[in-house]
Formats: C-alpha cells, structure tokens, sequence
C-alpha cells in the first residue's frame, strides 16, 4: 500500500509539473519589429503571432484592416509576404502604401481584433504598456546591410522541458549596421527531399539561432536529419543584401 501511494504522489507531481509548464505557454501573442522608436519614410513592418494569433496573420486585411494612423490620416499597410513557421508560429511582412512623412508619428492599428488580441509591449524598467508608434525621420533608405563576417555554424542543442522539446542551432556572425535595424531571413532546406522553409529571425549580438522553444519557433528539425540553411539580410526599409549566404549543413540537434 505504501508503495502504490508512493507512485500515486510521483505521478501526481509529474502531472502537476507538466500542468505548470504548460501553463507557461501563452494562448495567444502578436509582435511587430522594428521595436516602436525611429523609422524612414520608407519602412516595413514584420508581424508575429503565436498560437491562436496565427489566424490574425492570415486574417490581414481580409477580416482584419490593418494600416498606420497619425491623426486623422491613415496609411494602409500591404501584406507583401505572409510566412508559416514550422512551430506554431506565423508572420506577415507589411509595408506602407505610400511614403510616410517626415516629422509624424504613425500608431499600428488593427481593426475587428478579439478582446484578448493586441500588439503589447511594454517598458523595460516600468514594466507599463507602451504605444505601437513609430516617429518618422526624414530620408529614403534604399541601401542593404551587408555581412562583415559570414555566417558559420558553432553548435547545437536539443533542451527538455515540460510541454516538449527546445531545440537550437547556433551560428556566428557579423554585420555592418546596429542590432536594432535588420532583421535576418533564413531559409532552411531539407536535403533529402528539397523542400524549404522561410522565416524571418530576430538575432542576438554576433549569433543567430534556429530552430524552436518549449511553446514556439520557426524551425522544426528532425533528429540527425541533414538541413542546409542560406541567410540574408533584411533593414527596416526592406532591404535585403544582394546575396545570400552560401548554403550551411547541418544536422537536426538530439538529446
């Protein structure tokens, strides 16, 4: 009898376990980049939404109206690309209809939301919400960033927790603008069958990293399956340097 309680308590905190981790998974989220700051004239916006915000993405402009408002002006915003990750994940790629102007802050509107929908972010030393506005500066930007180190593979990963896997690849890096204003495209090949995957990453500080978290990602890998991956990358004002990245092997990460 002592024993089968035993088991029942162990089974019970693993539930529990399993229960909290999942609870750590949001329903819903959306995301834009670039972070609310400074654009040009000239920008694109790149939307994320996670888990039941993936019908959003889908939804632009079609259930959902999507546009910059300054004032009583609006900008409708273009949905030029629409991306699915491979782990409940997906992404739009927006862009302005015409020029914004020089000196006048834009707010990202989206219309007919649920009440629990909304791009959120917040300050990080009050922790309060703040504004999706963007304050304008004057100039086209029609030049790309460009790679002052190529990419190279370093390392990988396959991490356990409560609701799942988290895996990583891990590449080095270097670029010729700040942090904060590219985006990188990353386009992931399966060699045994051709097909290719696209979605565009924020990067850390002289690394990128593919793959996936516990609720989320844009990368899927299967177990020492062979991979290659090109890069590029992407300013806010949608330049993209003139070349990819030669493509770079690699093998899905294990435990």
């Amino acid at each position: 009898m002592k024993r089968i309680t035993v088991q029942a308590t162990f089974l019970l905190a693993l539930l529990l376990l399993s229960v909290a981790s999942f609870a750590k998974c949001a329903a819903s989220s959306l995301s834009v980049w670039p972070a609310p700051g400074t654009i040009k004239q000239n920008p694109i916006f790149v939307l994320d939404g996670y888990a039941a915000s993936m019908d959003v993405i889908v939804g632009l402009n079609k259930k959902y109206a999507v546009y910059l408002k300054s004032g009583n002006a609006r900008i409708k915003l273009e949905v030029k690309e629409t991306l699915l990750g491979q782990y409940r994940i997906a992404q739009a790629i927006l862009v302005p209809i015409e020029n914004l102007r020089a000196g006048k802050e834009y707010e990202l509107c989206i219309d007919s939301l649920p009440a629990n929908e909304g791009v959120r972010m917040y300050d990080s030393q009050t922790y309060k919400p703040i504004k999706i506005k963007w304050k304008v500066i004057e100039g086209i930007d029609k030049e790309a960033p460009q790679w002052t180190a190529q990419p190279k593979y370093l390392d990988k990963a396959k991490h356990a927790f409560g609701c799942g896997p988290g895996i990583d690849v891990n590449f080095s890096y270097a670029a010729n603008d700040s942090l904060a204003n590219y985006i990188i495209k990353a386009t992931v090949k399966d060699v045994a069958t051709g097909e290719k995957a696209i979605y565009y990453i924020n990067a850390a500080k002289d690394k990128i990293t593919i793959g996936h978290g516990m609720c989320s990602g844009a990368f899927d890998f299967v177990d020492n399956k062979a991979y290659e991956v090109e890069f590029s990358l992407m300013d806010a004002s949608g330049n993209i340097s003139q070349w990819p990245t030669c493509p770079i092997a690699f093998t899905g990460p294990t435990f």
